[in-house]
């Protein structure tokens, strides 16, 4: 969830990839030691909280992103200096799927919000 008005964000985790945030200069992630939910009873949300400006990013991706690991993800997110959030999230998309050699169809899966300044 992210407050439009001042930028706080807060992330809940329960056994999902890893969500990507860059802050200025610096990428970083938040991970989940949980389970899913649905798989055991009682299963508790990690919670993490960042405070957003103006052209921080956040990206999101399914676990069919992850499969060969997920620093590459850091780096082309650190990386990106123009394009829309649909770029990014295509470019990180493409290079999952070209990464893939476990033989198996799982869905890739990339959500991008890039914060931008209302005037």
């Amino acid at each position: 969830a992210i407050d439009l008005f001042n930028g706080e964000c807060e992330l809940l985790k329960a056994g999902a990839a890893p969500t990507f945030v860059r802050r200025g200069s610096k990428v970083g992630k938040a991970e989940s030691n949980s389970l899913p939910p649905g798989i055991l009873r009682n299963i508790a949300f990690d919670k993490a909280s960042v405070s957003l400006k103006a052209e921080d990013i956040v990206v999101m991706v399914s676990d069919g992103a992850i499969t060969e690991g997920c620093d590459w993800i850091s780096g082309i997110i650190n990386d990106w200096t123009i394009g829309s959030a649909q770029h990014l999230a295509d470019e990180i998309a493409f290079a999952a799927r070209r990464r893939r050699n476990d033989g198996h169809n799982d869905d890739i899966t990339v959500l991008v919000g890039i914060l931008k300044k209302n005037f």
